[in-house]
C-alpha cells in the first residue's frame, strides 16, 4: 500500500510543470512591469501583469499545458485567452487572433492566437499574467509572472 502512493505522488511530481518546461509566451521585450506602474504625474495603480512588447501577428503560446478556461473581449485588454493548470491561471491578452476555443486542451508552446493591434492603448505585443485560485478567499491572487516563469 505504501509503495502504492509514493509511486502515485512521484507520478503527480512528475506532472507538475517545471522552470524548464515553462515556456516564454511570445517573443519580445518586456515594457511594463507587474506591480505598481505610474500612469501620470503621481498617478499610480496595481498592474496584475507584464507588457510584453512584439510585433503584430507574431505566434503567442501557451507557456505549459492546460485547458482553455475562457476566451472573450475586454475594452482594455482587446481579445484574450484564459488557460487553466490546475490552481493556476495563465492570461494572454491583447491578442490580434485567436485560435483556440473553450474547453480546448493545450500543449506547452501551442499557438493560442497572435499579438496584436486591438482597440488597446498598449500597442503592439502582449499582455500576460499569472493568477493562483486561493480557496480560502474564494478568489484569484496575482503572481508575479516573470518568477513564476522562472519557477520561483
Amino acid at each position: 500500500m505504501l509503495r502504492l502512493l509514493a509511486t502515485a505522488l512521484l507520478v503527480l511530481l512528475v506532472a507538475l510543470p517545471t522552470r524548464a518546461q515553462r515556456l516564454w509566451p511570445v517573443s519580445g521585450t518586456v515594457t511594463e512591469s507587474y506591480g505598481m506602474v505610474v500612469n501620470g504625474p503621481g498617478v499610480a495603480s496595481p498592474n496584475p501583469g507584464v507588457f510584453i512588447a512584439s510585433p503584430a501577428a507574431v505566434p503567442v503560446r501557451a507557456v505549459v499545458e492546460g485547458t482553455v478556461a475562457k476566451v472573450d473581449m475586454m475594452p482594455e485588454y482587446g481579445a484574450y485567452v484564459l488557460v487553466r493548470h490546475g490552481e493556476i491561471l495563465t492570461a494572454y491578452a491583447n491578442l490580434s487572433q485567436v485560435r483556440v476555443r473553450e474547453g480546448d486542451a493545450v500543449r506547452s508552446g501551442q499557438v493560442l492566437g497572435d499579438a496584436g493591434i486591438p482597440q488597446t492603448p498598449k500597442g503592439e505585443g502582449l499582455f500576460f499574467a499569472v493568477f493562483r485560485y486561493d480557496a480560502h478567499s474564494a478568489r484569484a491572487v496575482t503572481l508575479d509572472p516573470l518568477a513564476w516563469l522562472r519557477g520561483e
